[in-house]
């Protein structure tokens, strides 16, 4: 004690001395970020003028930390060494809906994986959970997305967006899935925004039990896009090759997605859109993937319905909706299993499988099954089909009432389709083509 009373003044100095030194060492850097959740951004403020600009992976996922800034890749980015131990964990909320702006700057990001697991809850597996009404993303490649799934239960499933209530534009996406998953979309699943000039090539097999090539459903709009690729199921499966469920508007699209499915129960398949809904309405559209489907001993012919179309599946709660201007040149091949299926809701068509209005509309793909039509299927249930053909010749049919057969050679003739808009929406190469639109 004597030791320390005697020293006590060098001792009271040198405490001084390290708590003068702490405070300062404590003291914010003014170089580093305000929020201490973000990482030093190559350069930018975040702002519209100024964003920040992301160059790898540890920024790309900082995003996720304020969901209302402006971002710009300036590097492509490969995520695969830095989720080699774990799948990526998505971005926002339906609370806390991204906002902001990702302008992709055309750089690609490769090696995306997700994982889908069987919840009780909703899950939205996505690169963003949701997308706000102010967000922005644009320019962007997503190459060699991975999405595995173990679940089939309230899941919302896409590489870029699970729910999209914003603008999403000039982005693409190269996607393989495989397992056990739902209402699923190549791009985004439920689209409440705008979609413009996007493309998705997928490959999803297993059991994608309700699938769009692009979008699961839409409810916004969709303009401009284009799916390639495969749909494999082998259970039951709805499918689109552009959206499964469309309540909205698509126009001057293309799928060229094929849709197979050894074991097909129930359900709704079409080579463009599975099922049109109330107000759906799609113009200036075509498809060319096929769909091949064997139905399953399985089906029920009290319970079950299943309806296929190269262009659209069936109709849902259908009142106002209506496709116009549009054609398919896939092919529907349904084969049909062991069993006797007199009396089974099954209907297929070349364009339709029943329930939509159709104006301008054609088909040319061979055709085959039961309750089938060039056209639309067998049971059209009072849906109004104006001025819309179809090759007698290639899909194999000659049925009436529902679609005017015409040979090849008049398929290839402009006079054959009165009241079509030759000068600003059609054209054709007369004597050696089908009639196609001018934009493409």
């Amino acid at each position: 004690m004597r030791l320390f009373w005697k020293n006590r003044i060098p001792i009271m100095i040198t405490v001084a001395a390290l708590v003068v030194f702490f405070v300062a060492g404590c003291k914010k850097n003014p170089e580093l970020p305000e929020d201490p959740y973000v990482p030093v951004y190559d350069q930018g403020s975040g702002t519209n003028e100024d964003p920040w600009l992301i160059s790898n992976a540890e920024q790309l996922d900082s995003i996720r930390n304020n969901l209302s800034a402006h971002y710009r890749l300036i590097a492509d980015i490969d995520l695969g060494d830095y989720l080699a131990d774990t799948p990526w964990v998505p971005i926002g909320d339906e609370s806390n809906n991204f906002n902001g702006v990702l302008d992709g700057n055309n750089h690609t990001i490769t090696g995306l994986t997700l994982s889908v697991v069987k919840s009780q809850s909703r899950a939205i597996i996505a690169f963003f959970r949701c997308t706000g009404e102010a967000a922005e993303i644009r320019n962007m490649f997503l190459d060699n997305v991975c999405i595995h799934g173990t679940g089939y239960g309230t899941e919302v499933i896409a590489a870029l967006v699970g729910i999209n209530k914003g603008e999403i534009k000039d982005c693409s996406v190269l996607l393989t899935t495989e397992g056990y998953m739902s209402q699923l979309g190549g791009l985004v699943s439920h689209n409440k925004g705008v979609i413009t000039s996007c493309r998705a090539d997928v490959d999803m097999k297993y059991w994608p039990a309700r699938v769009g090539g692009l979008v699961y459903s839409n409810e916004g709009s969709i303009h401009d896009c284009y799916t390639s690729g495969t749909i494999t199921g082998e259970q039951w499966l709805d499918a689109g090759g552009m959206v499964l469920e469309n309540w909205s508007t698509i126009s001057e699209c293309h799928s060229s997605v094929d849709i197979i499915n050894t074991n097909q129960t129930k359900g709704s398949v079409g080579g463009f859109v599975g099922e049109q809904s109330t107000s759906g309405t799609i113009r200036e559209s075509y498809s060319t993937g096929n769909i091949e489907l064997v139905i399953s001993s399985l089906f029920d012919t009290f319970s079950d319905a299943l309806t296929v179309g190269g262009f659209v599946g069936g109709c849902y709660l259908c009142e106002e909706e209506t496709i116009e201007n549009s054609y398919t040149t896939g092919n529907v091949l349904v084969t049909i299993g062991a069993g006797n299926f007199s009396g089974a809701r099954i209907t297929i068509g070349g364009f339709s499988g029943g329930g939509s209005d159709l104006t301008n509309c054609y088909a040319a793909g061979k055709v085959t099954g039961i309750n089938t039509g060039g056209l639309v299927g067998a049971d059209n249930v009072n849906a109004k089909v104006i001025s819309s053909y179809y090759d007698s010749e290639t899909t194999g049919q000659n049925d009436t009432g529902n679609g005017i057969p015409k040979t090849s050679m008049e398929m290839m003739q402009q006079a054959t389709f009165e009241g079509w808009d030759f000068t600003s929406v059609w054209t054709i190469d007369e004597g050696t083509s089908y009639p196609f639109l001018q934009w493409q």
